[in-house]
């Protein structure tokens, strides 16, 4: 099938697509010759461009001038145009389909390519560092405006920056992206928000003894903290603010919608029911609650997230480890 003209002409070049019979191992680069059946006459010659291209249509400009691209190009002229064209990178797979190149002279290139700082590589997926450039420049703006209008905040949320940058990427794209800038030190990525290195929550005096005020509470209540609900109501907004910030800071880690625990606390119960576990098998929700000194309340919650994190799980009305 010739594409981007009716027919190619004696004497002249041009593109075209081949349909086998049966699949032959072909290389970009290999040289080939086109004959008739019947009667043995020669059509012409060619070269390979694409080894394992999809099926094209006739006029798609975009395909054809991909084509020529490709024809003129050197192979590192040729990745570093297909990744390039790509916002948020490409994977090897699709490396070798876009740039037609064989498996090896595509791992070859991309050596090359990010040796000499061409391309970055995270999460499985490469990077036009132009390309990257821009998008780090961009998510860095959003986060300083975004220190300089909150303040008290640790950081902003993963989803508001995916909004602004990546809207139509999905999740591995954009995660990817994190990967990458916060190997490279330009951004701070922790499990709720994202943040500049150089940033940290600005608290005046009254805010930040209130912080520390609930921090204690957390602590000293152990396995029976105060609901989110209870701040508020003894504390106010500002109080549930300082939840807020803890939680970001990691200090308090959310088990349930209104439900908190101290990280260090729960680092200790976590180990005590593990430890029990080893010994014992499998325990009720009711040993669990004499075990850690709490009521059924929180238990469930806790041994919920606990499931959910794959350290215990559920064996009828029992807990045993997730690994055992």
């Amino acid at each position: 099938m010739v594409l981007g003209a009716d027919r190619i002409e004696c004497g002249t070049q041009g593109l075209a697509q081949l349909r086998l019979e049966k699949p032959i191992a072909t290389a970009r680069g290999d040289r080939l010759i086109l004959r008739l059946y019947s009667p043995m006459e020669l059509m012409g010659s060619g070269q390979v461009l694409v080894p394992n291209a999809q099926k094209h249509r006739r006029m798609d400009s975009m395909v054809i001038d991909q084509l020529k691209q490709i024809a003129a190009g050197s192979p590192q002229e040729i990745v570093l145009k297909a990744v390039s064209d790509s916002l948020f990178g490409l994977s090897f797979g699709d490396i070798v389909k876009k740039a037609g190149l064989s498996e090896n002279q595509t791992t070859d290139v991309l050596e090359r390519l990010t040796a000499s700082g061409q391309l970055k590589m995270a999460d499985g997926k490469y990077w036009s560092s132009a390309t990257y450039e821009s998008l780090a420049s961009q998510v860095k703006s959003i986060l300083r405006d975004y220190h300089e209008a909150n303040p008290m905040r640790s950081g902003a949320p993963k989803e508001l920056l995916k909004s602004r940058i990546a809207r139509s990427a999905d999740q591995k794209d954009f995660q990817s992206l994190l990967t990458l800038m916060s190997r490279e030190g330009e951004i701070v990525v922790t499990d709720q928000v994202i943040r500049l290195p150089d940033h940290s929550p600005k608290l005046t005096k009254e805010q930040a003894t209130l912080a520390k005020e609930i921090e204690n509470l957390y602590t000293s209540n152990r396995a029976q903290p105060p609901l989110a609900s209870d701040i508020e109501q003894q504390y106010g907004t500002l109080g549930r603010r300082m939840l807020e910030l803890l939680v970001e800071q990691g200090v308090l880690v959310k088990i349930a919608p209104e439900m908190l625990f101290h990280r260090d606390v729960l680092r200790e119960i976590e180990s005590v029911i593990i430890d029990y576990l080893k010994e014992h098998g499998q325990a009720t929700v009711a040993e669990i609650r004499d075990l850690v000194g709490s009521s059924r309340k929180y238990v469930v919650p806790l041994l919920e997230y606990l499931d959910s994190k794959r350290i215990t799980r559920r064996k009828g009305d029992q807990r045993v480890l997730a690994k055992g």
